[in-house]
């Protein structure tokens, strides 16, 4: 018995994506078709997955095409801390973004930010902004434009709050 030919695709980023949603979307009418198990099924999806862009098989590169790609420096990963979400801070008295001594983390769906036409006693223009179950009060134009950017697609917002009395007051929010 002849052993089945592997083949090894070069494929865009886009063009791996569209096959997996494809075969996601069609695996009923494959799994009837073909009589393929949910769990070969998974396996062919993961390996897709895991494909990397552009892969060329060893077979199919010329030898000046491999030598090339093994002399290649490779890129180096970035760390952890580079693709860590950061707060970003309302600024204090003093004038730097620093976390508040006491602050809560929620989580909101941000649903409207609007300048207020009031002041505070100080003078100082601030945004009211409203999330599903409430409201609430942000005195930095920096976090108030990535709140109104989140309303404006019903994102959840992990957001940074001090209570003062009935007063929720936004102090930071992970960009």
């Amino acid at each position: 018995m002849q052993q089945p030919k592997s083949y090894t695709p070069t494929l865009s980023e886009g063009e791996r994506q569209t096959i997996v949603s494809a075969l996601a979307f069609l695996f009923p009418q494959i799994r009837g078709e073909f009589f393929i198990s949910s769990a070969e099924f998974l396996n062919l999806s993961r390996r897709f997955l895991e494909m990397k862009p552009d892969a060329v098989s060893a077979r199919e590169q010329s030898g000046t095409a491999a030598a090339k790609a093994v002399a290649a420096p490779s890129t180096p990963a970035p760390s952890p801390l580079e693709n860590a979400p950061a707060d970003l801070w309302a600024p204090n008295k003093e004038g730097t973004r620093v976390p508040p001594a006491e602050f809560e983390t929620l989580n909101l769906v941000i649903t409207g930010v609007k300048l207020s036409t009031k002041t505070t006693s100080s003078g100082a223009k601030f945004w009211k902004v409203d999330y599903r179950g409430g409201k609430a009060n942000c005195f930095d134009e920096a976090i108030s434009g990535k709140l109104l950017a989140l309303s404006h697609r019903q994102d959840v917002a992990k957001v940074h709050v001090t209570r003062n009395g009935a007063y929720t007051n936004i102090v930071g929010i992970r960009a």
